[in-house]
């Protein structure tokens, strides 16, 4: 698992790292690939979606809330989508599914820490 989180942060600290767009110029930037899964997600109840969410951080999670923070619509990986996750035990977790419903975790601190005026539970 540790493994799996350290390579999360790598790809999730990447896009971050990249530079951001302003929201002005964001908006004229193409939307990119859709993403399903996120589609699956969103028509889900909040207790769904925060339990399907957990999976991707690991058996000793217990999903209670799952917050949309945005959409990448920048390469390296357009289409990507990000979600808060709280967990019962007071984790909490940044959690990026690409287009491909493939997923990666990074705890709340490493991501605030690597990635400056961002936050969990914050929308981009």
């Amino acid at each position: 698992m540790r493994i799996r989180l350290v390579a999360a942060a790598a790809a999730i600290l990447g896009w971050i790292g990249s530079g951001q767009a302003s929201n002005a110029a964001r908006a004229a930037e193409p939307v990119g690939p859709h993403n399903p899964f996120n589609d699956e997600l969103l028509k889900m109840t909040p207790p769904q979606r925060a339990a399907k969410l957990a999976e991707e951080v690991g058996n000793w999670c217990i999903g209670t809330k799952a917050f949309f923070m945005g959409v990448n619509h920048r390469p390296p990986r357009p289409g990507s989508v990000y979600w808060s996750l709280k967990c019962a035990n007071g984790g909490s977790y940044v959690i990026e599914i690409d287009v491909d419903g493939k997923g990666a975790a990074i705890d709340c601190p490493t991501f605030k820490e690597a990635a400056p005026g961002r936050a969990c539970f914050k929308k981009f």
